[in-house]
């Protein structure tokens, strides 16, 4: 291996060219890495909605939803089938295991939905939008400055303006207007009119359909010309629907116009959009799955002024959000982080080495790491996003180690031998430690692997961050074996090194404490597992979370009212709710906007339900307490609604994962509804007591109102009247559903027989009139039973069977001890009958999930640790030797999490992680250089050896410690967005690196004095 170092030496430019060109290349891989605020968490998913419009929840579900879900159920991957029936929509999303392509997936599902039996006329699947569920990028609002534009223009504008045109930028993969009216053609059915001519609504239906048709003749040869025939029977204006012919009964034609009345008008809407109390045309741009989101924005704030420009005087976009404000905050809190980070670890390699040419070498070397990291970063599709970076914050102390045990040997032998060839003594140095350097960099590789095996949520959060602890680690090997060396020839001289006074004063407590440590071995190691034993009840009894909540620095709330609420009495609520806010909270906040109930695509909500989002004002103090005290302030003011507190990512999250939009839920499962919502009921009241339960919501699936019209068969076979011409007029005439369309160049716009006055009552309902083919006038309800009944808003089911859901939110108290309790509560107190059971859903299930799997991985991990120590030391007894060090390393992780008042979350076992890292990486260079020294001074005693080379590694020792403790601070004090979800981590590795450093200079040699004592066992391979 040292011939390998020496060719190195001798090759040093080209070596130094090599890094050149890797540094030049990696900081345009750090240029061009995708940002984004967060990794991609989305499951891989596949949607599929039908429109059915006017039909009802339970209808469709047996009609749609179950025939698509069954289908869906045989495909291969499949983990899981989520479905929602509502009013007019049907939404089936099917998760995949996370190893299978997407257009593969969507292939997949479009082939088994060609085989989905629906019955005409009730909607035709189709798939959602390839995107993320965190793809909404960018927001914005049509607004209308000069007066002049309708909420119906602006919703045409959007449709056929600024849609086409923003889904043209590259990375965009749908556009959904949401607010507005949609304009259609009204053809308003009189029935006294319809009276007075012998025509029926079937005839009516027809006489539209036929007679806006075009036709191509091929083409005619004339003059040596070709003339192209065609055929426009298009619709052009309101009068050629009012003059098309019904029918034509001896010498006169009954036309439209004779018995109705052609407008204008507004189609039914399932959604509105309101802003600072008034009703607003509202657009959201989704991005394509795999995308960047920070350049589809850029490239979205390019075309704005194009679109702009196509637009009407006065009508302009106006930016409401877009993701480049959270990324730019998410990711500035880490790259804040890591600046500072790598700043304390520079001053600190200063203090220690007290010499600029060491110190330059080794700080040189994190910048290179970086940079290789985000090289790799790059090329294996990882964004630097708030985890992916914090993995480089954590690392950045690491980073430096391998290179500072190279350059300290290297000093110490240039001291020891002045009058040998540089070359030699450069080689030396670095073989002699190049083994443990290696062996410690794939060590703390593989203590990572247990996050690179985690799935779901956690898998995806915290395998990036495991990802870039191993790439920059990679890095720094790559930096310490093949450029330190040639850097260390070139700057290093053979001079004194000047001692530290930080080191002398270090010195100078150490000294009798390691004495001290030496002449009680048994004592010390007996009271450092003594102390462990502690910290691990302490450990066991503390309370368990899967993460910290994040901090998105918003104010956001979901606002229910009962089922069946009328989309008009919402709007009315939105817009006396951002009125209030905007009156009594106006010097914090700046516009708010309230999306209700469902948009084009890709909302299942109801007219009962809105989404409202607060921009604040810069320069908020104390957000917390703005919040619980507006939130208080509203449940006061308006409390006939529910106000539930959220935050957009978050709320996206938990709904994707698990269709529930809260941390915390029980699904119970069942048939009947009506059954489960009385179990809901009963949770609901036992639960009541159980501390830490800040608030319940039941999921209210039943209330919502029906107006049933039910055929008589014998009355409608006395009048001769067909079920089928029942149902037309229902669809068409009451429900509004288009039978054909007016084209006016690429826009489209339905036209509808509408029965006059028949959607006034229930009264209006039951006097609509249908005519027989005899020509007698009969009233709908003199053939049909029409009843007001109540029925079920929305069905949800999971994986083919029904349920429903109470949401939590569960405040100063950790999850798992709140969910053992309440389970235990449940199942004392609630009957639950046979056919029905409950589960828990939500962050429990993901911790739960994370915990199982970490249980297993982490035996695997510790055995492959002990077989690369073995492979290291050749021996078993060295090697658990090293591993005994680790738990007491694990004690000031514990204390400081237990001091600090967190839960034992996911966050926090990668802090123990990270540890078990830097406590395995001391003990190696500690071991093997004692071991050096046992070979090179056999004589000499086995206590003074362990003193001398203690002393020795002291300073490399207290680097490293220091290094990685201030390279982890700025974690442990950041408070932008995502700062919290960090903060467990830092607590632990703060507290452990104390307890850690504190093991490998006192129990360690006392260890290795219990394992080799001078009376027994000497050798170096034990």
């Amino acid at each position: 291996m040292k011939q390998f170092f020496q060719l190195l030496i001798r090759y040093k430019f080209l070596v130094i060219a090599l890094f050149v060109a890797i540094a030049g290349f990696g900081y345009k891989a750090y240029q061009d890495i995708p940002v984004d605020a967060f990794p991609d968490i989305t499951p891989k998913q596949v949607m599929i909605y039908t429109e059915s419009p006017g039909n009802s929840a339970q209808d469709i579900e047996k009609l749609i939803t179950f025939p698509v879900e069954s289908a869906m159920a045989g495909l291969p991957g499949v983990k899981m089938i989520l479905s929602n029936s509502i009013f007019g929509l049907s939404y089936v999303s099917i998760f995949f295991e996370d190893d299978y392509d997407t257009y593969f997936l969507r292939q997949l599902v479009t082939e088994r939905l060609n085989t989905v039996d629906i019955p005409e006329g009730w909607g035709k699947p189709a798939m959602g939008p390839n995107t993320t569920g965190l793809g909404q990028v960018f927001w914005y609002q049509l607004e209308d400055k000069s007066g002049k534009q309708s909420l119906t223009q602006l919703r045409e504008l959007q449709e056929y303006v600024v849609a086409p045109m923003l889904k043209a930028v590259d990375g965009v993969e749908e556009v959904i207007g949401w607010g507005g009216f949609t304009k259609q053609y009204e053809v308003l059915i009189d029935p006294k009119r319809l009276q007075a001519v012998d025509v029926t609504y079937d005839e009516i239906v027809e006489a539209l359909q036929k007679a806006n048709r075009s036709a191509g003749g091929q083409y005619l040869e004339m003059n040596r010309e070709q003339y192209l025939i065609r055929g426009s029977g298009f619709y052009q204006s309101l009068d050629d629907i009012e003059n098309t012919v019904v029918r034509a009964k001896e010498a006169r034609a009954v036309t439209i116009g004779d018995i109705a009345e052609v407008v204008e008008g507004k189609a039914p809407r399932f959604g509105a959009v309101t802003i600072d109390g008034k009703e607003a045309m509202f657009g959201m741009v989704l991005q394509r799955n795999g995308t960047n989101a920070a350049r589809v924005v850029e490239r979205l704030k390019e075309k704005l002024p194009l679109v702009n420009a196509a637009l009407p005087e006065g009508v302009e976009i106006a930016t409401v959000y877009d993701r480049t404000e959270i990324t730019d905050k998410a990711v500035g809190t880490m790259t804040s982080a890591l600046a500072s980070g790598a700043i304390l670890v520079a001053i600190v390699l200063f203090l220690f080495l007290f010499e600029l040419r060491s110190a330059f070498i080794v700080i040189l070397s994190l910048p290179l790491s970086l940079l290789i990291a985000f090289l790799l970063m790059k090329q294996y599709g990882i964004s630097a996003n708030l985890m992916s970076l914090s993995g480089l914050a954590i690392a950045i102390g690491m980073i430096v180690d391998g290179t500072i045990v190279v350059v300290e040997n290297a000093f110490r032998l240039l001291h020891d031998k002045p009058e040998a060839s540089k070359i030699d003594i450069i080689a030396e140095a670095t073989a002699g430690v190049a083994k443990p350097v290696i062996f410690a960099l794939l060590i703390i590789a593989a203590v990572f692997i247990p996050l690179l095996s985690l799935t779901g949520l956690a898998g995806k959060l915290y395998a990036p961050m495991a990802i870039d602890i191993v790439f920059v680690m990679l890095g720094s090997l790559a930096v310490a074996m093949l450029l330190v060396p040639v850097l260390s020839y070139l700057l290093l001289k053979p001079a004194r090194h000047g001692i530290s006074p930080l080191m002398r004063a270090i010195k100078a407590v150490y000294t009798p404490a390691l004495e001290f440590s030496l002449r009680h071995a048994k004592t010390v190691t007996i009271a450092a597992f003594v102390l462990f034993g502690a910290a691990a009840y302490l450990l066991s009894q503390q309370g368990r979370e899967f993460m910290p909540e994040l901090n998105e620095e918003s104010i956001m709330y979901r606002v229910i009212a009962i089922p069946g609420t009328a989309l008009s009495q919402s709007v009315t609520t939105a817009k006396a709710i951002e009125t209030y806010i905007k009156q009594s909270y106006s010097s914090q906040v700046e516009s708010v906007l309230s999306m209700i109930g469902r948009s084009e695509k890709g909302e299942t909500a109801q007219a009962n339900y809105m989404e409202v989002l607060l921009t604040l004002k810069p320069g908020i103090e104390n957000l917390p307490e703005l919040a619980n005290r507006m939130t208080h302030d509203l449940q006061e003011r308006f409390g006939y609604v529910q106000f539930v507190p959220t935050q957009p990512i978050a709320m996206r999250i938990e709904e994707l994962l698990e269709g529930i939009k809260a941390e915390l839920a029980v699904k119970i499962f069942g048939e009947d509804q009506k059954v489960m919502d009385a179990i809901a009921a009963q949770i609901q009241r036992a639960l009541g007591g159980v501390e830490g339960l800040e608030r319940t919501e039941v999921e209210t699936q039943l209330g919502q109102a029906q107006i049933t019209i039910r055929p008589d068969f014998l009355a409608l076979s006395r009048f001769g009247i067909g079920v089928d011409e029942v149902m037309r007029v229902i669809r068409h005439g009451i429900g509004e559903e288009p039978v054909t369309e007016k084209i006016e160049g690429v826009r489209r716009f339905g036209i509808v027989p509408k029965i006059k006055g028949a959607k006034t009552d229930i009264e209006a309902l039951g006097a609509v009139m249908l005519r027989n083919r005899s020509g007698k006038m009969v009233r709908l309800d003199e053939v049909c039973d029409i009843s007001v009944v109540q029925g079920p808003s929305f069905i949800k089911r999971e994986d083919l069977s029904r349920y429903m859901v109470i949401s939590m939110e569960v405040e100063n108290r950790d999850i798992a001890s709140f969910v053992k309790e309440a389970d235990e509560t449940i199942r004392q107190n609630v009957t639950i009958p046979k056919g029905y059971y409950i589960r828990w859903a939500g962050d429990f299930k993901n911790m739960e999930e994370a915990t199982k799997k970490l249980m297993v991985i982490i035996p695997i991990t510790i055995a492959i640790i002990v077989l690369l120590l073995y492979t290291a030391f050749n021996s078993i007894k060295k090697s658990l030797l090293i591993l005994l060090g680790v738990p007491l390393g694990l004690i000031g992780g514990i204390a400081a999490l237990v001091m600090s008042g967190e839960y034992l979350s996911v966050s926090a076992i990668v802090g123990f992680i990270a540890i078990f890292a830097i406590a395995i990486l001391n003990g190696i260079v500690l071991v093997s250089f004692i071991d050096e020294l046992r070979e090179r001074f056999p004589d000499v005693g086995l206590e003074t050896l362990l003193k001398d080379a203690a002393s020795l590694r002291l300073r490399p020792v207290l680097m490293t410690a220091f290094t990685t403790l201030f390279g982890i601070l700025p974690l442990l004090y950041a408070s932008g967005v995502g700062s919290e979800i960090q903060y467990p981590l830092a607590v632990v590795v703060t507290g452990g690196i104390v307890s850690s450093t504190l093991l490998t200079l006192l129990v360690l040699p006392a260890l290795y004095l219990l394992f080799y004592d001078e009376n027994g066992d000497r050798s170096v391979r034990g």
